[in-house]
């Protein structure tokens, strides 16, 4: 089987993990009412998504390693569909469960993708990370316009029911698949890190992951509620709808640009011009007071993001073996489920959802600084 068969399938199974990952960004509203839930707990649920999103990336190495890629791989799809099951027909408990039985099957899926696209192109490993996480974007991109196309139609349950049989579909086809790969990706094993003792600059690629993906999930999971607070009523009065469309789609495009024109020597440059921008970006959204400028600044603000985490995954790995790049990559959920929480938490406690995105700029600033230092720590080796 070539190269090029495995690696579709991979892109395949990450549209869907883009669509389960973003789930609760465009239902929000729908389980806000359906659950009578506080802005404090319905950030909560994202902290329980990624909560079990990182249990399932700390134990996907092992996993992986003892039965198999493509066994870890078909699991994490069933683990997605019985998650979007239960949070299409349960109540506040069952659906909470259902959140984070979702979150461990992303925690299956996510590293062990990511880790397995570098091996099977290591003199591609950027680009080829960019293609993942570009489909990534997509499934992330078209979930809002699924959840608004079936809002008037067969209601949100329908379309969270229907993610869920295509996620079996896709466990189907990952059990039968064979995923030849790169044999220097296991014979590294056990080296790199241990022997430069470079276990701080691990530390610090653990850092920039949970603090890029916590950024990511944040403003994607609550730009929706934000742009619908701004909404006055009128003609158009479902564009608020599209706003998270409008920043994963800017994702999407940028990791497309990754994918097909990223040179290893520009990764380094990239990365920082998507902090300073989005950045800038995260501003402007909070400082603006129309749906259609917070659209633009999310969509600026997505494009800005692409590059960031390619570039750190893709350094990681070449610099690290898998059973330690495996678990700074799961350090994502962390950030993802401490970021969403900490906005919905600030906006309760101060009546004002824009103070609670504010601290994505504080986030974003940090960022920055993290990346600076790993990329001088990086420089001593």
């Amino acid at each position: 089987m070539s190269t090029a068969s495995p690696m579709l399938f991979l892109c395949a199974g990450f549209v869907l993990t883009g669509i389960v990952n973003t789930v609760l960004g465009p239902v929000l509203p729908w389980l806000t009412l359906r659950w009578g839930l506080s802005d404090a707990a319905a950030g909560s649920l994202f902290t329980i998504q990624f909560a079990g999103g990182l249990t399932g990336g700390m134990l996907s190495g092992a996993i992986a390693a003892r039965v198999g890629e493509r066994r870890t791989l078909s699991s994490g799809c069933v683990l997605m569909a019985i998650g979007m099951v239960g949070l299409a027909s349960g109540g506040r408990e069952i659906g909470s469960l259902s959140v984070a039985v979702a979150g461990l099957g992303l925690g299956f899926v996510i590293p062990t993708t990511n880790l397995m696209s570098a091996r099977l192109t290591p003199h591609r490993a950027a680009a080829a990370l960019g293609a993942v996480n570009l489909c990534w974007g997509l499934g992330a991109a078209i979930w809002p316009l699924i959840v608004a196309t079936f809002l008037d139609r067969a209601g949100i349950r329908a379309a969270l029911l229907a993610v869920a049989l295509v996620l079996v579909v896709m466990a189907g086809l990952f059990s039968v698949a064979d995923f030849p790969v790169d044999e220097r990706g296991r014979s590294n094993e056990g080296t790199g890190a241990t022997r430069r003792g470079a276990l701080g600059r691990l530390a610090l690629f653990g850092a920039c992951i949970a603090l890029y993906s916590g950024i990511e999930a944040a403003f994607g999971g609550w730009v929706t509620e934000y742009a619908r607070r701004l909404h006055v009523p009128g003609p158009g009065g479902n564009r608020w709808e599209v706003a998270a469309s409008a920043f994963w789609g800017g994702l999407t495009v940028g990791r497309g640009l990754v994918a097909v024109a990223l040179a290893r020597r520009f990764e380094t440059v990239s990365l920082f011009t998507g902090v300073g921008v989005l950045g800038i970006g995260l501003t402007a959204a909070l400082s603006v007071s129309s749906v259609e400028a917070v659209i633009v600044a999310g969509a600026a603000c997505g494009l800005a993001l692409a590059p960031i985490f390619p570039v750190t995954v893709a350094a990681l790995a070449r610099d690290f073996p898998i059973r330690q790049a495996g678990p700074m990559i799961a350090m994502g959920s962390v950030g993802s489920g401490v970021l969403p929480l900490a906005v919905g938490a600030i906006s309760a406690r101060t009546g004002s959802l824009t103070t609670g995105l504010a601290s994505l700029v504080i986030a974003t600033a940090l960022l920055g600084a993290l990346q600076w230092r790993r990329s001088r720590y990086q420089s001593r080796f």
